[in-house]
């Protein structure tokens, strides 16, 4: 009998050596969230020369099951009851992770936690809970972000923890403008409003979906606590279709989504008409300025509006330089109007030759004067 037990003894520490140089347990952390869904996650170092490794999974509900080598290439697993098995294929690590919701249980108010670890194991539990009762000793307690960690030794754990109650809340988002027609390749704008009406103000998300490929949404600021204002930008490019299209505005926060609907109606680009036009108009004054310019050349222009203010004398010394071909010598002019002195006709000469009507050169020891 004794020779039996002993025998029984070897083959239980031969199994326990033996899965001690399969697989290590390097960290198993269950994460508790407020709704009392469990998650589980575990890293595991793997003797890569084994094809599989079968570990116990803490509930026979386990659902959203991963198991990644250290590439974080998924392995394929079977389950057998309470236990996983992983082909790890040459894997030296593997993750895995699960989610159950038969660990918690809420009563009155007052959650409880409980399962069976064959392993020791660190539990996160919800933000802002508060420890009631703990059945075992934890190896270690600390906070981090709110929110209490507890190492916890292999074997049966219960913890009572209690939530605080979070108020409800309630906002309302507004646009102030609901419709926009927008060219192919422009943009437009409006503003949303977001206001609290029940409860304590807390973080608003904004995003926005139903635009089709080629319409930009984003929103400045895109995260705010109310009350607060967005501006929301569309950039519309020029390969989208014309057409009438709706964005659904969405505003998130504390588990609360409100919508708000946007429409845009994108028209085609046309090439503005004015270019043409303004060249059009620009040639035909063209044409016709050069058309006067070569008709009446501008000093002949000049001359004739400078003409308007000759005396009658001047008009007449102009009239016998025309009938003279346009040229006479400063000597006629003298033999010809005699009744001017010869300073004063000197004077009218000059004054002619500065309003560029004649000219006066020198030719020898004579003036010749010419008509411009």
């Amino acid at each position: 009998m004794r020779k039996e037990s002993l025998i029984i003894i070897a083959l239980i520490m031969i199994s326990i050596t033996q899965a001690q140089q399969i697989y290590t347990i390097n960290e198993a952390t269950l994460i508790v969230y407020k709704d009392g869904i469990v998650h589980v996650k575990m890293v595991i170092t793997v003797n890569e020369t084994y094809p599989s490794i079968t570990i116990p999974l803490l509930s026979k509900n386990a659902v959203n099951i991963l198991a990644i080598d250290e590439n974080k290439i998924p392995l394929s697993y079977s389950i057998d009851e309470q236990n996983i098995t992983i082909y790890t294929l040459g894997a030296k690590t593997i993750i895995l992770e699960y989610d159950t919701n038969d660990l918690t249980s809420k009563n009155a108010g007052l959650w409880t936690l409980a399962f069976n670890s064959p392993f020791e194991i660190n539990v996160i539990l919800p933000e802002n809970s508060t420890i009631i009762y703990i059945n075992t000793i934890p190896t270690q307690i600390s906070t981090i972000d709110k929110k209490i960690i507890i190492s916890m030794p292999a074997g049966y754990c219960e913890i009572n923890y209690e939530i605080p109650i979070t108020p409800p809340i309630d906002f309302t988002i507004t646009l102030i403008q609901g419709t926009s027609i927008v060219i192919q390749g422009e943009s437009a704008s409006t503003t949303i409003n977001i206001a609290q009406t029940i409860g304590t103000p807390s973080q608003i998300t904004l995003s926005a979906i139903g635009q089709p490929q080629g319409i930009e949404v984003s929103f400045n600021p895109s995260i705010g606590i109310p009350p607060f204002t967005s501006i929301m930008n569309i950039k519309v490019s020029q390969n989208v279709p014309p057409g009438t299209y709706t964005i659904t505005i969405l505003a998130s926060g504390r588990g609360i989504t409100k919508t708000a609907t946007y429409t845009i109606i994108v028209r085609e680009y046309r090439a503005p008409l004015i270019t043409p036009i303004i060249i059009g108009i620009g040639v035909v004054i063209a044409i016709i300025a050069i058309y006067f310019i070569w008709k009446y050349p501008i000093k002949r222009v000049m001359g004739k509006g400078k003409l308007k203010e000759l005396t009658e004398e001047e008009e007449e010394i102009l009239k016998y330089i025309r009938e003279k071909g346009g040229k006479v010598l400063e000597a006629e002019l003298r033999e010809k109007f005699p009744s001017i002195p010869r300073t004063t006709l000197w004077r009218m000469v000059r004054r002619l030759e500065n309003k560029g009507i004649i000219k006066v050169r020198k030719v020898g020891l004579q003036n010749v004067i010419e008509l411009t």
